[in-house]
């Protein structure tokens, strides 16, 4: 595709991902505010683009799901050096502990006040990242997402990340902050984008097993190349509306589905219960 061509369909996809989201508000029914629990973490969420909520999952369930990695993908403190990551796939019915995590109240009450909408779930990602001398592809340059002008999604460690273990890298307020020609090109270099915001601003997320982060990814963020030892990731996507793009049903397991309440059925819209 010549660069012509690559600079107009970026334009494209960044025009539709407007679209979609506007479309999504007028079509979508408006929440009453409810700021009460999640109103420090929802500040921070607004003004930065990102939150962490430290110890969200407790070590029992975040134990329970690294080891339904390891299981699924025959990761034993391997470093593979033919693949960047690995993810499992059917995450919903691979490891059914995760179908908790994405209709947690105290997560889906924080992402509604965000969207003053109800969320759906839109993606479910359970991957390996691994710590080899490959170089950094893919989701390990810095990006926007273009599902939505605003999307959010709920990233969880299932290990300690330190600098050494590939944390999320978010650039504050690029969600709203963007400079011209932003979209020129999909993947940016972190040599660009130090040139557009200040080095404060480009946040590596060090974390531990079992915190939560919730960014809005129509900001700027990559997961960085673990480079001393393998990262475990859970994320979950949320929007109001279909993503741009997006043709992936996820399956949801029936028996899993049958438990629970109206409210949490709603929200899996564009799941299949299976």
């Amino acid at each position: 595709m010549s660069s012509i061509l690559k600079l107009l369909y970026n334009q494209f996809q960044t025009l539709c991902a407007y679209f979609v989201t506007y479309a999504g508000y007028l079509t979508s029914k408006k929440l009453s505010p409810n700021e009460t629990a999640s109103s420090s973490f929802l500040q921070d969420l607004r003004h930065n683009g990102f939150v962490v909520i430290p110890q969200f999952l407790n070590p029992k369930d975040t134990k329970s799901i690294f080891e339904s990695i390891n299981s699924c993908l025959s990761v034993d403190n391997t470093n593979p050096n033919d693949k960047p990551y690995e993810q499992v796939e059917e995450p919903f019915l691979a490891c059914p502990e995760i179908c908790d995590v994405a209709v947690n109240q105290t997560l889906l009450d924080l992402i509604d006040d965000y969207y003053g909408r109800s969320a759906y779930i839109t993606g479910v990602n359970l991957r390996v990242s691994y710590a080899n001398k490959l170089p950094a592809k893919h989701t390990q340059l810095f990006h926007v997402d273009k599902g939505g002008s605003k999307l959010l999604k709920a990233f969880i460690y299932l290990n300690d990340v330190d600098i050494d273990g590939g944390p999320l890298v978010y650039i504050r307020q690029s969600n709203t902050r963007k400079f011209p020609f932003w979209n020129r090109s999909y993947r940016l270099s972190d040599e660009v984008l130090r040139r557009k915001y200040p080095r404060e601003d480009i946040v590596p997320i060090v974390a531990n097993a079992g915190d939560l982060i919730v960014a809005d990814t129509f900001g700027f963020h990559k997961g960085m190349k673990p480079i001393a030892r393998n990262r475990a990731l859970l994320t979950i996507n949320y929007c109001f509306h279909r993503e741009f793009g997006s043709k992936k049903i996820f399956k949801f397991p029936e028996q899993k589905f049958n438990r629970l309440r109206e409210t949490e059925k709603s929200r899996l819209k564009f799941c299949e219960i299976i």
